[in-house]
């Protein structure tokens, strides 16, 4: 596995013309943060002034360069340093903290983000109306992959299910496949630490609703079979 690159990186615009076009960043690891730049701005979402210079100048134009490896802990200083150097015009944010929050906006920052949100109905504590409501519960009919829910499936569903799993097992590759996973010294292990984790109260309550209905079909048995005792003996 290859070694971590810590430090500050600087993505530069080499044809604009002017030496503050560029973005300065930091990462606790360098090759990654640069692929989830190439990926976002690929996608059009990344950091709004250097996703306009990529759109408008193309890949080609950008220069990728490490500027200083340091610790993790010093990150946010040597950032700090870099971009009072530079004066990046692509970092929208020149006061450099470990995160945003608690960073002071300026009054035009708030009015276009304001003007930005308005009509934005996805932010957080919104309250959809009942025709809303009413669509998405028309959408998630008959889902059968919403966390919690469980809806009635066809028999031709479970058939065909069932089917492949019978399918899977006959096959004699994949059924060794399994068996020698069950009995692997992984397998074993992992079996043995689920076992040990605590239950949540649902698991709890099943498992003890389970136990119930197994102890009334045992009590409902031996009555039965008393009652058999009793009516030989006669």
């Amino acid at each position: 596995m290859a070694e971590r690159i810590t430090g500050i990186y600087c993505i530069r615009n080499t044809v604009s013309g002017d030496e503050h076009d560029c973005y300065v960043g930091q990462s606790a690891n360098i090759e990654r943060r640069w692929r989830a730049h190439c990926d976002t701005l690929r996608r059009g979402v990344n950091s709004k002034y250097l996703q306009r210079a990529w759109n408008k100048y193309g890949a080609g134009a950008f220069e990728w360069t490490i500027l200083a490896l340091c610790e993790p802990d010093e990150l946010t200083r040597l950032e700090q340093y870099f971009t009072d150097l530079l004066n990046p015009n692509y970092s929208l944010c020149k006061q450099c903290v470990t995160t945003s929050l608690g960073v002071k906006r300026d009054a035009k920052f708030r009015a276009r983000r304001a003007e930005l949100m308005r009509g934005n109905h996805l932010t957080l504590g919104w309250h959809p109306g009942p025709e809303t409501r009413a669509k998405l519960s028309a959408i998630m009919v008959g889902n059968h992959y919403s966390r919690g829910t469980h809806h009635p499936r066809s028999s031709e569903y479970i058939a065909k299910q069932s089917s492949v799993q019978r399918a899977s097992w006959e096959d004699p590759e994949i059924r060794a496949r399994r068996v020698g996973a069950m009995n692997s010294p992984e397998g074993h292990r992992r079996r043995s630490e689920a076992h040990q984790k605590p239950w949540s109260a649902a698991k709890a309550f099943s498992m003890a609703l389970a136990y119930a209905h197994r102890s009334a079909q045992l009590e409902v048995f031996r009555q039965a079979m008393f009652r058999g005792g009793q009516d030989a003996q006669k």
